[in-house]
């Protein structure tokens, strides 16, 4: 017979891949198909596209766990706090800005490609940053 299976969101929202693309600002890929939002501690698993792009608009988010890799490549991400974010799959930045002003627990590469990485709060962890054009 058919199998049904709720989604379980471990956040006050998650990324579930409801749009079937892979870009952040596609309402319909996140639970409640609506946008993260300030305060928001966002859950990145897997449903949907990887990477996860984000390439426009402005963006203000409490905390992230992300364990798929996103791509900046246009707009802005902020990263708040006061929750810690955990960064467990790649970021990479071709253009656009993200802000981690919250503790972050970076685990994997942080590749900046052409945007902009600003670091305001705690970051600690396993991960490298690779600088190749930008700041």
């Amino acid at each position: 017979g058919l199998e049904f299976r709720a989604f379980q969101c471990a956040g006050s929202i998650c990324w579930d891949g409801g749009a079937s693309t892979s870009s952040w600002t596609d309402a319909d890929n996140w639970t409640g198909d609506r946008l993260p939002g300030p305060g928001d501690i966002v859950i990145v698993n897997a449903g949907g596209s990887s990477p996860i792009t984000l390439d426009s608009g402005n963006h203000q988010i409490g905390a992230i766990t992300l364990n798929e890799s996103l791509t900046m490549a246009g707009g802005s991400l902020l990263v708040s706090g006061p929750a810690i974010s955990t960064l467990a799959a790649p970021i990479t930045i071709t253009s656009g800005t993200l802000t981690l002003a919250g503790p972050t627990d970076a685990q994997s590469t942080i590749a900046v490609n052409g945007g902009t990485l600003t670091t305001s709060g705690n970051v600690f962890g396993t991960a490298s940053v690779s600088l190749t054009a930008g700041s």
